[in-house]
């Protein structure tokens, strides 16, 4: 459903943008030097596209595989998870290329020095219209612009909160941790801490701002962005090997999906996209000086928020894993949900 709200906002946002460019374009409001393919090219700013563009695209291919987490719901997960990752991706590449390629090559290199995003970008093409027909629109962008992040990162963090209560079962947090709703079948005391460490963290950022800043709003948005990217790509750090310790430690176990070419192809899926979690984790956690310069903030304070954000994320793992190990009452389980029923059961299989 949520995704679903998101694909639909994009789409529309992206299908006016796309109408408003053609005839912007066609109206002649786009005379002057374009992009061409060579300029796309990097040459002598590697350290920019490394630092700041590296970890941004990183971010934005991950968390596509989120649906594995409930691939026991599935009435054929082996069918529908991997349909649904190659659907996702197709998705994803269409939107993001399309979008992109309309703003590069049908806007000048003038018009794009004030393009800095998709949404200065619309403010550029929706000049063609009358003022208030331009500004009604701008609204309606804005509000699809809104709803689909909502949905994306609602999407995003049901997928995450679920793997993390079914981890909750098997006593790497607290058991509390692993309800989910009879209703629903969501995890919803995941959820709800979620939501509660979200505005405690969004909170300080604005904080920080403020009081270091001014309140500037690219001191805001860099702090957020870098702490949102940071811990996504670090989390695959821990995520991706994984899945060979899984392979060598477990040789024999039936596994619902393979990864063609054995042994060697599980190591190249993942040490590629190994390499690029590290990349990004580093250069978002220590950026380049160009990236600083843009946030508004100094080396010291960027660092400094970012290193002790994530200082207290690790000391609550470690708190809840201990915590989870601790309670006697945590017990191996067997969680089955049923889609489409109101029931969810959890069995306990027995203390060590």
């Amino acid at each position: 459903m949520a995704f679903s709200l998101w694909l639909l906002c994009q789409t529309d946002s992206f299908a006016v943008f796309i109408v408003l460019t053609f005839v912007f374009v066609a109206g002649g409001h786009a005379t002057g030097q374009h992009f061409s393919i060579a300029d796309l090219i990097p040459t002598n700013n590697w350290g920019f596209v490394v630092s700041a563009i590296l970890p941004i695209l990183i971010f934005n291919w991950v968390g596509f595989e989120l649906q594995n987490g409930a691939g026991e719901e599935m009435h054929d997960p082996q069918r529908d998870v991997p349909r649904s990752l190659i659907r996702a991706g197709l998705v994803a590449v269409v939107a993001y290329g399309l979008v992109i390629s309309v703003i590069l090559f049908a806007l000048t290199k003038n018009q794009l020095s004030t393009a800095s995003g998709f949404t200065a970008a619309f403010q550029v093409v929706a000049g063609v219209l009358p003022g208030p027909v331009a500004t009604a629109l701008g609204w309606l962008v804005a509000l699809g612009i809104v709803i689909a992040l909502a949905s994306s990162g609602g999407t995003w963090v049901i997928g995450a909160d679920r793997t993390y209560a079914i981890a909750a079962l098997d006593r790497t947090a607290p058991s509390l941790l692993g309800r989910f709703s009879g209703r629903y079948g969501t995890p919803i005391a995941v959820n709800t801490m979620t939501g509660i460490v979200a505005t405690i963290t969004m909170a300080i950022a604005i904080l920080i701002s403020e009081f270091v800043s001014g309140g500037s709003i690219g001191a805001l948005f860099g702090l957020v962005l870098g702490f949102t990217i940071s811990t996504t790509t670090l989390s695959y750090l821990f995520i991706f090997p994984t899945f060979l310790i899984l392979r060598y430690k477990y040789p024999h176990v039936p596994r619902t999906y393979r990864v063609p070419g054995g042994m060697v192809g599980a190591w190249i899926v993942t040490l590629l996209p190994l390499a690029y979690a590290a990349i990004a984790s580093y250069f978002i956690l220590i950026p380049g000086d160009s990236t600083i310069s843009s946030s508004t903030l100094s080396r010291a304070t960027y660092e400094l928020t970012e290193f002790a954000a994530l200082g207290l994320i690790l000391l609550l793992t470690i708190v809840f894993y201990i915590w989870g190990h601790l309670q006697a009452s945590n017990r191996d389980v067997v969680v089955e949900l049923h889609a489409g029923e109101a029931d969810v059961e959890v069995q306990a299989s027995g203390g060590e």
